[in-house]
């Protein structure tokens, strides 16, 4: 994660409010967030919602 402008390795069971997660092709993740930035992006959240992939 980024945390007050410093990158750190993190489990997900300590990840708080504000921390910033770099995301790569295929990675998931097991929480809440807001989407900063992005491109050519698909999102499944089919898992969670029981929907169609968006």
């Amino acid at each position: 994660v980024i945390r007050g402008g410093r990158r750190f390795k993190v489990s997900i069971f300590d990840l708080v409010v504000g921390d910033v997660i770099p995301l790569n092709i295929g990675d998931q993740v097991p929480a809440d967030g807001i989407l900063i930035e992005g491109h050519s992006l698909s999102l499944d959240e089919s898992s969670m919602t029981g929907g169609k992939q968006v």
